[in-house]
């Protein structure tokens, strides 16, 4: 039998401690209404009678049915209520005690671990030179007999690996990661994982591995692109995008691309989208994501995705989008104009700025900025003419300072003839912007 079988310890624990306290307390109340003994037979005269444990049983049972039979039903409906309502009570806490202490002890063996291998595999991993197996053993202190051994010391090893992982940033020394993993026997607990995990586990050894950018047979993945587990079946779509090297976006299905894809699920088709784009590859064209999309983020999404891996077909579809009723979707669009820089784009921005939320027209703002065209100097002069909101106006003064000397010029000009409270917008602005200059960023 396998070490690893899919079956839930955790709920076999939980019914055998129940049946085991109940045990207990039948045991408890016989004693304390005499000696357990079947073989003693009641005489009348006698002052008390002997109970056998089947007896116990019988006896709760016939209260429970006839103790308020003569109450009205609402008396004998609450009274069941509030014995369900123990039992259920009681079953609770069992349960939430042997959930709350597996993970109170993985925490405990994660911060041990996090404080004495956290600086040192970080080193490791960030080292310039390909260790052995002896050097690697020598800097980490660490030997065959102080392998993890149960599975809880293994996800504290996977959560310490991880963020050991992220603190390297770019400098990551892929030989020394996998020569630490098979050192402690993490790459075998992956195999055990996949195989005969559970599907909790097989989630989090997926997650671990897509994060790491960890090679794994594709014939042992492949079984769970089609899982019934939705978590499941996403997280290993994910990585199969990033280990195939031929087709990674044919997993990309309508049914995947409508489904709740979280935060990081988005961070990871990313990733694939960047690697692809740096390699070498032909993307297929965004506009297939584009429709397909159904949900609005995840159709918002893709539209920036195209201003960061798209061409220009692609983004002359996303101009379409400005026309849209939806302002997520000119959120989506300005921002995927800006990444790309794509100056086509900014006549249609400014030609949409007064019918827009000031939200959107903020947005539109920074894009202006990111292209810097040269061209919409007189748009951005006139606009902070008509400028109400102050918040707007904030962001103008920005602009006017950065975007081109014309417009510094102007900003200038604005100051000397502005009353004391626009005076004070003008000189923090100005204060600001030469302390600590910004840099506009789109993610």
């Amino acid at each position: 039998m396998h070490k690893y079988l899919r079956i839930n310890k955790r709920v076999v624990l939980l019914i055998t401690s129940l049946i085991l306290v109940i045990f207990f307390l039948v045991k408890i109340v016989n004693l304390y209404y005499g000696k357990s003994s079947s073989d003693e037979t009641y005489i009348p005269g006698m002052t008390t009678i002997t109970y056998s444990d089947l007896n116990v049983w019988k006896y709760y049972v016939s209260i429970f049915a006839n103790k308020f039979i003569g109450y009205p039903w609402v008396v004998r409906v609450s009274y069941g209520f509030i014995i369900f309502s123990i039992i259920y009570l009681v079953i609770v806490i069992l349960s939430v005690s042997f959930t709350l202490y597996p993970r109170m002890r993985e925490n405990i063996i994660f911060h041990k671990y996090l404080k004495e291998y956290h600086s040192v595999l970080v080193s490791i991993l960030t080292i310039g030179v390909r260790l052995s197996l002896d050097e690697e053993r020598k800097i980490m202190h660490f030997d065959v007999a102080t392998r993890p051994k149960t599975r809880i010391e293994y996800m504290a090893w996977f959560r310490v690996l991880r963020t050991a992982y992220t603190s390297c940033g770019k400098r990551l020394n892929m030989h020394n990661l996998k020569l630490a993993m098979d050192d402690m026997g993490l790459m075998d607990f992956i195999y055990d994982q996949l195989l005969h995990g559970s599907r909790k586990y097989q989630v989090f050894v997926i997650e671990s591995i897509l994060q790491m950018q960890l090679n794994i047979k594709s014939g042992i993945m492949v079984r769970f692109l089609n899982a019934s587990n939705s978590r499941l079946r996403k997280i290993a779509r994910l990585y199969y995008m990033f280990g195939n090297k031929e087709e990674p976006f044919n997993v990309l299905d309508d049914k995947f691309l409508n489904s709740n894809l979280s935060r990081q699920n988005l961070m990871e088709i990313h990733r694939v989208f960047e690697v692809s784009y740096k390699t070498g590859k032909i993307l297929p064209p965004f506009k297939t994501f584009i429709d397909r999309s159904e949900i609005k983020s995840i159709k918002g999404f893709f539209i920036r995705e195209a201003g960061y891996w798209g061409n220009d077909d692609d983004m002359d579809y996303v101009l379409t989008f400005m026309d849209s009723d939806e302002p997520e979707f000119h959120i989506a669009t300005c921002r995927a104009i800006a990444i790309h820089k794509y100056r086509k784009g900014e006549s249609l921005m400014i030609s949409h700025f007064d019918k827009e939320p000031l939200h959107v027209r903020l947005v539109i703002l920074d894009a202006i900025m990111s292209i810097k065209s040269g061209e919409a100097a007189d748009f951005l002069i006139n606009e902070f003419q008509k400028s109400i909101s102050r918040m707007q106006m904030r962001k103008m003064l920005y602009c006017l300072w950065n975007y081109s000397e014309k417009t510094r010029n102007y900003f200038y000009e604005m100051k000397s003839k502005s009353d004391a409270d626009l005076q004070v917008m003008f000189n923090y602005q100005e204060k600001v912007i030469n302390i600590n200059p910004r840099k506009i960023k789109y993610i």
